[in-house]
């Protein structure tokens, strides 16, 4: 199925939920510029630290919050951790994520010409 249909088919399947489009920042400085659809997909986002989180990726997410609890909760020093550590800071990462606000949406990945 090419990309068009398949964003076509998402939509009439989910008429309530956002279609957002994401292209590579390149700083070109132009308002506009061609690129065609490379990918269509149904995923879920997230905003946490200033950044976009897909739920498709979100193992990225559970290390990033991992390390932020880690430097949180010891120095530098204190590296590297005890097995019974890590399984601290696994346990408040997993319930952290549990508390993400999870958003759908149909995502359309767009290549610059």
């Amino acid at each position: 199925m090419n990309n068009i249909n398949k964003l076509t088919k998402l939509m009439a399947e989910n008429p309530d939920i956002e279609v957002i489009f994401l292209y590579p920042e390149d700083g070109s400085g132009e308002y506009y510029t061609f690129g065609k659809t490379y990918k269509v997909e149904l995923d879920e986002y997230t905003i946490a630290n200033e950044r976009v989180w897909w739920k498709s990726n979100e193992t990225e997410l559970f290390e990033e919050m991992a390390d932020a609890i880690a430097n949180d909760l010891y120095s530098y020093m204190d590296f590297p951790l005890s097995e019974e550590q890590e399984k601290d800071i696994n346990r408040k990462a997993e319930e952290f994520m549990k508390t993400m606000n999870w958003k759908r949406a149909i995502m359309v990945y767009i290549q610059p010409r």
